[in-house]
C-alpha cells in the first residue's frame, strides 16, 4: 500500500517554466532537463495561468439484458491536450499562431512583414512544457503537437495581447522527471 509524502505535492509556476518547441518535427527527445539544447525555440513569457493539460476519453458501454446493467466498457477514443497563454509577441508566437512563414524585413525602412495566410494551416511541431519547482523538473514531451484552437487577442491597454493556443498531442506521449518519487520505479520493456 503506498503511503502518503506531503514531499509529493506539486505546485509548479517557478522561473525556469517555459514552453519549447521544436524547430521541426523529428527533432529528439530531450535529454537534459535543463537545457532542451539548440533545436528547441522558447515562446517566452506565458500568462499567469500557465498551462492546462486536458484529457478525454470516451467510452462506450455494453449493457446487457439482465438487470439492465453495465456489464462492459470500451475505450473508443483519447484526446490529449495541452493549452497554453503566450503572452511575448515574438516570431515564435506569430509562426505559431497564424501558421505563416518568418518576417521579412525591408533593409532601407526597417519595418518588417508577416504575411498572414488566407487560410491557416495545420501548424505541427515537436513540443515540451517545462514545469519546474524548486530542484523538482517535469517535461511533458511529445514528438508531434497540432496547434488545432486559439482564443481571442485583447488589444486594450487594461489587459497583456495573450495569444491562447490548444496544442493537441498527437504523437508519441512521455513525461520526463527528476522526481525522486519515481526514481525508484523500474523501466518497463
Amino acid at each position: 500500500m503506498a503511503l502518503r509524502d506531503i514531499a509529493n505535492l506539486r505546485s509548479f509556476g517557478d522561473w525556469d517554466c517555459d514552453v519549447f518547441v521544436g524547430k521541426e518535427l523529428g527533432v529528439p527527445k530531450p535529454t537534459n532537463l535543463e537545457d532542451l539544447g539548440v533545436d528547441w525555440d522558447s515562446l517566452g513569457w506565458m500568462a499567469e495561468s500557465g498551462a492546462e493539460e486536458g484529457l478525454d476519453v470516451s467510452n462506450a458501454k455494453f449493457t446487457v439484458w439482465q438487470g439492465a446493467k453495465t456489464a462492459k466498457t470500451k475505450t473508443t477514443g483519447t484526446e490529449k491536450t495541452m493549452q497554453v497563454e503566450a503572452a511575448e509577441t515574438n516570431p515564435v508566437v506569430f509562426g505559431l499562431w497564424y501558421g505563416a512563414a518568418p518576417a521579412t524585413t525591408d533593409e532601407g525602412t526597417g519595418i518588417s512583414e508577416l504575411e498572414i495566410p488566407d487560410g491557416v494551416p495545420t501548424v505541427a511541431r515537436p513540443v515540451a512544457f517545462k514545469f519546474v519547482e524548486g530542484d523538482i523538473i517535469w517535461i511533458r514531451y511529445n514528438t508531434r503537437a497540432e496547434i488545432t484552437d486559439r482564443g481571442s487577442v485583447s488589444y486594450t491597454n487594461g489587459d497583456l495581447a495573450t495569444r491562447q493556443m490548444t496544442f493537441d498531442l498527437v504523437g508519441k506521449d512521455y513525461w520526463l522527471t527528476n522526481d525522486p518519487a519515481f526514481a525508484s520505479t523500474p523501466a518497463t520493456p
